[in-house]
């Protein structure tokens, strides 16, 4: 099943350790597919992503803080 970005949702989110971990094993091995495709940049971009909306859903608070009142 497709979120409304087109991504597979799952059931397993990436975590921030998830992400830290990915990119150390890649910045131990640079030619690794993890560095040479920006997976590494991609995790770590997920679960930063993950994590806000994580905080936002236990506060309350909209998604929407970049948008300015008219």
């Amino acid at each position: 099943m497709s979120n409304p970005s087109g991504q597979k949702s799952s059931n397993n989110p990436m975590t921030p350790e998830a992400a830290s971990r990915i990119q150390s094993q890649a910045d131990k091995n640079p030619d690794s597919a993890s560095s040479q495709t920006g997976f590494k940049e991609r995790a770590q971009s997920t679960a930063a992503q993950n994590t806000n909306a994580a905080q936002n859903t236990n506060t309350g608070q909209s998604t929407n803080a970049g948008a300015q009142k008219k």
